[in-house]
């Protein structure tokens, strides 16, 4: 199924769990209950895809095409999602614990409440993204761009912020809301691993 045509189709509740669908336009298809465990989606174009209760655990979405997504509620873990297009997606209370972001265009993307735990952003683009109440513990942010992005009330802990840039971001300090500083990032990652 390696670089099929299947858009517009309905695949609503379709099994395709290990499958190879790398290449594969899947663009505007209902894909509502289907499952994509260890499945090859690398390269594959998902815009316009329903995708509610989609499982995607352990399958590579690497390169994938996920613009605009509405993915609430998702489950990814273990996911491979290196420089996956998911600008402006909405991956509130997301499951994405252990996942591979590395290189990714998250861009204004919505990830409230989401699960995140060592998640590994490795410069990925993440401007104006949105992590309120988010898990971000032992999760890797070297050299993502956080412009804008919003961490208030997220949890922190263990998070590796080296060499970022979190211009005009957000992040909440126990008794008041402050813009992000090095400093103040610094003395999150201390307190933390003097526990």
């Amino acid at each position: 199924m390696e670089g099929r045509n299947l858009s517009g189709m309905d695949l609503s509740g379709f099994q395709l769990n290990g499958l190879n669908l790398a290449g594969a336009n899947l663009s505007h298809t209902n894909l509502t209950r289907a499952g994509f465990y260890r499945a090859d989606l690398s390269g594959a174009n998902l815009t316009g895809a329903t995708l509610t209760g989609t499982d995607f655990t352990f399958a590579n979405l690497r390169g994938a095409d996920l613009t605009g997504a509405d993915l609430v509620g998702q489950d990814f873990f273990g996911a491979k999602m290196d420089g996956t297009q998911l600008a402006g997606a909405n991956l509130s209370n997301a499951f994405l614990m252990e996942v591979s972001l590395r290189g990714a265009n998250l861009r204004g993307v919505l990830l409230v409440d989401a699960n995140l735990l060592g998640a590994d952003f490795t410069g990925a683009e993440l401007n104006e993204a949105n992590f309120v109440g988010s898990i971000l513990d032992e999760a890797d942010l070297t050299g993502a761009d956080l412009t804008g992005t919003k961490f208030y009330d997220a949890s922190l802990k263990g998070t590796n912020f080296y060499d970022t840039d979190w211009e005009d971001s957000f992040c909440e300090n126990p008794s008041l809301l402050i813009r992000c500083t090095k400093s103040y990032l610094d003395d999150q990652q201390d307190s933390t691993s003097e526990e």
